[in-house]
């Protein structure tokens, strides 16, 4: 290794797994006592993969709204389903259910 080449070990494309050689760029930035290329500084890497995580939360958070809003949607179905079998006596069950349906479905 040279004196102020990255620190990085890296895949080598084309050569399958289990090949790798120390990235060949300079290394720019010195952390944790050694040098890294822009590409593989802790920092860098760091930050990217922080932003990757919030980017996959914020889409897991919307598919799970959107997982809410369907179940809202079948317990609509199925406590319609209830009032027309009970012959129409009891709405209640069919209310609260429109009312948590049109709750989630505004939210979106």
């Amino acid at each position: 290794m040279s004196e102020n080449q990255c620190s990085a070990s890296v895949r080598v494309p084309g050569m399958g797994f289990g090949r790798f050689h120390q990235c060949r760029r300079a290394g720019v930035f010195l952390e944790e006592g050694k040098y890294w290329c822009k590409q593989h500084a802790p920092s860098t890497v760091k930050k990217r993969r922080d932003e990757l995580t919030r980017k996959w939360d914020a889409q897991y958070a919307a598919k799970k709204h959107g997982w809410a809003v369907q179940e809202a949607a079948a317990e609509v179905v199925e406590a319609a389903v209830r009032w027309h079998a009970a012959g129409q006596r009891n709405n209640y069950a069919l209310i609260e259910a429109v009312k948590k349906y049109r709750t989630l479905k505004e939210q979106a």
